[in-house]
């Protein structure tokens, strides 16, 4: 008699990039016959069902889920984004009672997830639970059922014990006495964020003495997203208990990518200007922006995302609200972007150059991490020369020997796919409650 197919419960915080990791996941375990749910906010349910998967909306747990932790992702972005322009250790110089409050939005986050996870281990029974969630839920840290993290973003937070620490956008090859002067004071900010999350852990009997370190927690094992090409071994080898996983190419319409009339015409390159449009504050990045590459002798595809109606496209560029990235990344020339997980992936998939802007936490090391593997450039969005990043663009078009090792990359990422081997391992704890690590 066939044994049943393992039940596993996927859950992120409501980010796009972390319901991104956990549909990415689920789609995978999903295809091998796995019993498979994800949970998240009802917005996130099209996304899930369209793929195959059962969803559970948060609401249908705790109707008042929303009012009960607000947006973090928002006033976190927004915050980190004033900052972005300050030397490192200057952002800690200048931490604030409102710095700490932002982080503190995030533990009551992560408390309701930890409530709605306890209803559901009752309701649902799962075999195993899979999280996106930066700190670990209460109930990862218990035995009741096995727990994966997930690890999404940047994965230099899990070489924490080298001395870089995530989120500085220090490069590997830097001063180290500056990563220990930003350690000694990022130590006092560390403590008072531990209080606030040791006030809830200890009702279950934990204590957290480390917050770099608590993101590292796997009691069975860990996954992180990651282009093995990019991944940081160059610090050292990655904690035992972590695996990482091939990041997943998002899924194409299908149709190819056609030039609009209004740039079929035009001399230059063609190249994808896209840093977001969650805030406000990329608005006013993204108008400044457009108002220097308005003058540029090369075409763009412009990503204007949900405050498109705020921008304004001179004669070289086109763009929407909404774009098929993927198809436009695999016809540009070069990539400008602010560097999140997914993007840096796809472009390097697709072996374009990027010139990377980025505007806050991961972002900054994922730009420096190209720049430590000559892979592309690092532009400040909120200070450049106009004149320089024109130079900067037309350089990283015409370089050959950049062109080349790019092209390198992208034959390693497509060839180490490994998704079925970290399934294989997930399916193992799923039915024995063994960690395979």
């Amino acid at each position: 008699m066939a044994r049943a197919p393992p039940k596993i419960l996927l859950i992120s915080l409501d980010g796009t990039d972390y319901v991104g990791s956990i549909l990415n996941i689920a789609t995978i375990l999903h295809s091998r016959g796995n019993d498979v749910y994800v949970t998240n906010r009802r917005k996130h349910q099209f996304a899930a069902e369209a793929i195959g998967l059962k969803f559970i909306a948060f609401e249908e747990i705790d109707p008042n889920y929303g009012e009960l932790i607000g947006d973090v992702v928002i006033p976190c972005m927004t915050r980190s984004m004033t900052k972005v322009n300050m030397p490192p250790l200057e952002r800690l110089n200048s931490w604030s009672g409102e710095d700490t409050q932002i982080l503190v939005a995030l533990l009551r986050e992560l408390v309701v997830i930890d409530r709605l996870l306890r209803s559901l281990a009752v309701d649902l029974k799962p075999d195993l639970i899979i999280g996106d969630t930066i700190y670990p839920p209460a109930f990862f840290m218990e035995d009741r059922i096995p727990c994966i993290p997930v690890y999404s973003v940047n994965p230099l937070g899990l070489y924490v014990k080298y001395g870089l620490l995530s989120g500085t956008g220090f490069s590997v090859h830097g001063d180290r006495s500056l990563w220990e002067k930003y350690r000694e004071k990022e130590k006092v900010i560390n403590e008072r964020i531990c209080g606030h999350f040791n006030e809830w852990y200890s009702n279950f009997g934990f204590q957290v003495t480390d917050m770099n370190l608590h993101r590292t927690f796997a009691k069975h094992f860990g996954i992180y997203i990651y282009p093995e090409v990019l991944d940081y071994t160059d610090l050292g080898p990655t904690p035992t208990n972590w695996v990482r996983l091939d990041p997943i190419m998002r899924k194409s319409s299908g149709r190819r990518f056609r030039m609009p009339e209004k740039l079929a015409k035009k001399p230059g390159a063609l190249i994808y200007l896209c840093i977001g449009t969650a805030t406000r504050v990329h608005v006013a990045i993204m108008n400044r922006l457009i108002n220097t590459f308005g003058k540029s002798k090369h075409r763009f595809i412009v990503y204007k995302g949900p405050y498109g109606s705020q921008l304004t496209l001179p004669d070289n560029m086109w763009g929407k609200n909404d774009l098929d990235e993927v198809a436009v990344m695999s016809a540009v020339d070069l990539i400008i972007s602010h560097g999140h997980n997914e993007m840096i992936y796809e472009g390097l998939y697709f072996g374009k150059p990027m010139m990377l802007m980025p505007l806050f936490f991961n972002q900054l090391d994922n730009a420096q991490r190209f720049v430590d593997l000559n892979l592309g450039v690092r532009v400040n969005p909120f200070v450049y020369d106009e004149a320089e990043i024109q130079v900067k663009v037309d350089n990283l078009l015409q370089d050959v020997d950049l062109h080349a090792r790019i092209k390198k990359f992208s034959r390693k990422l497509k060839s180490t796919q490994n998704h079925h081997k970290v399934a294989e391992m997930i399916e193992q704890v799923a039915r024995t409650g063994i960690s395979p690590v």
